[in-house]
């Protein structure tokens, strides 16, 4: 259509469709400038940055690998009998090597709220034991600030989400639950701040790693290999080359001390844990020891 009687109509045409598409990319450019700092009030806000309470050790955001892959089978009334390592309680203590340790606890879930730092606070003593011993297990929120986690973010919402599931959504009051569960989390000792159902030394599963509710599992069977202790005394090197001259034509790993456990070259705990040293792989499975995955 060329006739220019119409002209006047299409330029007036035009310039309604730039304002609407002006007017809609503002609107949206408005809404996305103000949803940003919204959603990133919301990671920054879960824990003062100047007390820091150990806050990368209870999130697993400090970088200090855990033994997740082989928790113990415990009891509350075991752990609320360890002794803290000295300092372990200062606002900025490091990862002592005994809260590197993950345990699972067959328990009764009393009560749980939601605290100031967004964690979830439960309460938990042993299942068929007397519910006045008690611990407390706590399991973080994935949208605070350095809760990386360490990958077990999902686990920390899916836990979160089955509690408020079955016995309703956390606020700052307790909610009882009273159920039956298997609860794993890793070793964290705290300090006294009034909180309600701590142990006498104030032994913690913190962060919780698995929450599964009803009976504990069966205990697997004993295999020769599982069932033999490993008591005999085998040689212990500082470096693989001192290993290696020992034992020319067998594999050296790595044996760490404070559990029956050995790793192999390539393994994230070949000469990384606390307590460990180089060996022949013969002799350590001669002794009983286990290759740890």
């Amino acid at each position: 259509m060329n006739d220019r009687r119409f002209a006047p109509f299409r330029d007036v045409a035009a310039i309604f469709l730039l304002v609407a598409v002006q007017s809609l990319c503002g609107s949206a450019g408005a809404a996305a400038a103000k949803s940003g700092p919204d959603r990133q009030l919301a990671l920054i806000q879960c824990v003062n940055p100047v007390r820091n309470e150990r806050w990368p050790v209870k999130t697993l955001s400090d970088g200090v690998a855990v033994d997740s892959g082989h928790p113990t089978m415990t009891t509350v009334q075991h752990l609320s009998g360890l002794t803290p390592p000295a300092g372990v309680t200062a606002l900025t203590a490091p990862r002592s090597s005994a809260e590197t340790k993950v345990y699972a606890i067959h328990a009764s879930l009393q009560e749980y709220r939601l605290e100031s730092d967004h964690d979830f606070h439960v309460v938990i003593s042993d299942f068929g034991g007397s519910p006045n011993n008690t611990m407390i297990a706590e399991i973080p929120d994935s949208q605070c600030d350095g809760v990386s986690g360490d990958g077990w973010t999902a686990a920390f919402d899916s836990m979160r989400a089955a509690l408020e599931s079955k016995f309703g959504v956390a606020t700052t009051s307790f909610i009882r639950a009273n159920a039956e569960a298997t609860i794993t989390g890793v070793l964290f000792f705290d300090k006294p701040h009034g909180q309600t159902g701590h142990a006498p030394n104030y032994v913690e599963l913190h962060p919780v790693l698995a929450l599964k509710f009803g009976p504990a599992p069966p205990a697997p069977a004993p295999t020769a290999a599982a069932s033999a202790s490993p008591t005999t005394a085998i040689p212990h090197f500082d470096s693989a080359a001192a290993a290696q001259n020992h034992c020319p034509t067998d594999v050296v790993v790595w044996l760490n001390t404070r559990t029956t456990f050995y790793h192999l070259k390539g393994h994230r705990y070949y000469g990384a844990t606390t307590h460990g040293a180089y060996v022949c792989q013969k002799e350590a499975k001669q002794a009983g020891f286990k290759e740890g995955y």
